[in-house]
């Protein structure tokens, strides 16, 4: 990654609350392992905010992708669809939207949009 991406990623949006409050509240999170448990047919398909996704997780928006991948936004609207993943879609992206949805991996992909 050139060193003025990767000053911008590791600056976490300059004052670091942002970072601290998330690194806190993953120390809140506890995973309680399951033993002798059948997980043969695990499903971890769920609802976001009334949309069908994969995974109990989405591609939080991200301020200029292009920063650390050429595709940028449009990559990971192309990786998240392929997973079934709901991508959110920074108001600050470096692609044009019509470019990251039209990257998309199905036309029923999701994406929200943050204002």
């Amino acid at each position: 990654m050139p060193e003025n991406s990767f000053a911008y990623y590791s600056s976490a949006a300059t004052n670091l609350s942002t970072l601290a409050k998330n690194r806190s509240s993953w120390d809140e999170v506890l995973f309680r392992p399951r033993v002798m448990v059948d997980v043969a047919e695990v499903d971890t398909r769920t609802k976001f905010l009334g949309q069908d996704t994969t995974l109990p997780v989405f591609v939080a928006a991200a301020a200029f992708a292009t920063l650390s991948h050429p595709s940028g936004e449009a990559g990971i609207a192309e990786a998240a669809g392929k997973q079934g993943i709901i991508q959110m879609i920074s108001t600050n992206a470096s692609r044009k939207l019509e470019d990251i949805v039209a990257a998309a991996f199905s036309p029923e992909q999701v994406f929200m949009m943050q204002l």
